[in-house]
């Protein structure tokens, strides 16, 4: 008999401890899961900000870009104002100067023409030289 109650005890003492070895499984499974979960979360929550500061600077650059655009479209606008004033103050010297090199280039012209009726003219001598 004594031998049956060891048994029975072993047999007890062996439930039990399955019993909680199941338990600790269960709980094990619930924390692990909470864990994966509570990672991914963070993952989700990681992702998230991230593309909302990328958003967020996107938008930003965009903005300095329009910005730098207008500052320099006012600053061609300014400088065209200072290039008419010049201009306007330079351009009857400029128009004298260009009005020089248009009469220079004429006379060069006629110089020119000058010069090829004389070569001409030589080579036509002495062909006729030649053929005598």
């Amino acid at each position: 008999q004594s031998w049956k109650q060891g048994w029975e005890m072993n047999r007890k003492q062996l439930e039990k401890l399955q019993l909680q070895k199941a338990g600790a499984r269960r709980t094990l499974d619930k924390n692990l899961g909470l864990a994966c979960s509570g990672v991914l979360a963070r993952a989700w929550k990681d992702w998230l900000t991230s593309c909302l500061e990328e958003k967020m600077v996107n938008n930003l650059m965009g903005k300095a870009d329009e910005a730098m655009k207008k500052h320099e479209d006012k600053n061609k606008g300014e400088s065209m104002v200072i290039f008419d004033r010049i201009s306007k103050e330079k351009n009857q010297a400029l128009m004298d100067g260009v009005w020089i090199v248009w009469t220079m280039q004429r006379e060069l012209g006629r110089y020119a023409a000058k010069v090829q009726d004389t070569l001409n003219g030589k080579k036509d001598h002495a062909r006729r030289v030649l053929e005598k």
